[in-house]
């Protein structure tokens, strides 16, 4: 599973005496961000994820995507 090889990685790292912190997925979600965008991107921005509430939207004559209603795509919150 991805929770096992997150901790073989760890665990790898950690045998080589390479300092690294597992991070909850918004956290790292915003590292990555500020890797690609450090200037367009707050210290407290935070993605919408599954599991995450889902935004409200404006429902009237709604002609769109279903998946609109959806949490935003991960591409479009990373790399806007």
């Amino acid at each position: 599973t991805h929770d096992a090889y997150v901790r073989a990685i760890l665990n790898d790292l950690d045998a080589l005496n390479v300092i690294a912190k597992l991070l909850e997925v918004h956290d790292a979600v915003h590292a990555i961000r500020m890797t690609g965008d450090p200037d367009y991107t707050a210290d407290d921005w935070r993605a919408t994820l599954p599991g995450d509430k889902i935004p409200v939207r404006e429902l009237n004559n709604f002609e769109g995507d279903p998946s609109d209603l959806l949490w935003p795509p991960l591409s479009r919150q990373v790399l806007p």
